[in-house]
């Protein structure tokens, strides 16, 4: 069960009795594995203490842990957020520890010791499982294509369970479609140059000449959720 999808149940500004109400529903359906998704994956081990004393839940309070129907994620966008908040989703022993890229703004790395068991320690600090998406809305920025297929290639390689959601407002042109990046917004179908960096030109430039791709502004639904002319639609296995 996916919690709150428009909301963050680790945000500032949710009542804590809320929160405490919630953990008492997990803990009653221990038949449902709950997704909890959060912006701010460093407010998770404070709020877990301050809903541990609101319980009274003594043992919870001196060792903060997730109910072990809940499928901890955090939301990222860049490497930068990578670097930040992943260490910080991997230090909980959730039974399933999960990444929503979407929208996905940059290129990311994931580093061995995020994507890698652990084996020698007995332990598994891994991801189990990546959401990637591009943005949609009337003001989304373009996902280079090459974002998502990096990430899809790094996670096969480490047999993390890959999910592609959408490519969002933007894709490249099909095989015979015409287009003329020169003219911009003036065309019924916006198209822009891309680059690797997130920039979008009008036209090529020195900027832009390098590596760039053309991206036509088509809108969610004729974008699809295609990457490289297929579906992605894995999920991890909820651990016994």
């Amino acid at each position: 069960m996916f919690c709150a999808s428009l909301a963050d149940v680790f945000d500032n500004a949710i009542d804590p009795k809320w929160r405490a109400d919630l953990f008492d529903l997990i803990e009653q359906t221990p038949n449902l594995d709950w997704l909890l998704l959060t912006k701010r994956i460093g407010n998770v081990l404070p709020m877990l203490e301050e809903t541990a004393a609101r319980r009274f839940d003594l043992e919870c309070l001196h060792a903060p842990r997730m109910p072990e129907n809940v499928w901890l994620g955090a939301t990222v966008v860049n490497q930068a957020e990578a670097d930040r908040d992943i260490p910080k989703l991997l230090a909980f022993n959730a039974r399933v520890r999960f990444l929503s890229m979407e929208p996905l703004l940059g290129p990311v790395t994931l580093q061995p010791s995020w994507i890698e068991p652990e084996w020698e320690q007995g332990m598994f600090p891994s991801l189990d499982w990546v959401i990637v998406g591009g943005e949609s809305g009337s003001r989304a920025r373009p996902m280079y294509p090459e974002w998502p297929r990096s990430l899809r290639d790094q996670c096969a390689r480490a047999g993390v369970p890959f999910l592609f959601k959408q490519l969002g407002e933007w894709r490249e042109p099909t095989d015979g479609e015409r287009f003329d990046t020169t003219m911009g917004r003036a065309q019924r179908v916006p198209v822009f140059l891309v680059t690797n960096r997130g920039t979008v030109h009008c036209f090529e430039n020195e900027q832009s000449r390098y590596g760039a791709r053309t991206m036509l502004q088509v809108g969610k639904k004729s974008a699809g959720r295609l990457l490289d002319r297929r579906t992605h639609d894995e999920f991890p296995r909820s651990p016994v």
